[in-house]
């Protein structure tokens, strides 16, 4: 899965070059035109991850019958 993250980190480097960038060239941000619509289709792409892993978890794991 990529990165849920719509900004990239900053870094000191990048920080200082930013100061003079003039026009804007070094940045490049992914725009969407709803980003909380994105943000909330990751999310529920990797709640529906994590509850395929237990499921398969949970069917892997060996029934204990008291009978």
């Amino acid at each position: 899965m990529k990165s849920t993250n719509i900004y990239r980190s900053p870094s000191f480097f990048k920080g200082m070059a930013r100061t003079v960038d003039i026009f804007g060239k070094l940045d490049a941000y992914k725009y969407t035109t709803d980003p909380d619509s994105e943000l909330l289709h990751r999310d529920w792409l990797v709640t529906g991850e994590d509850l395929q892993d237990q499921i398969d978890h949970h069917e892997k794991k060996p029934s204990y019958q008291t009978s």
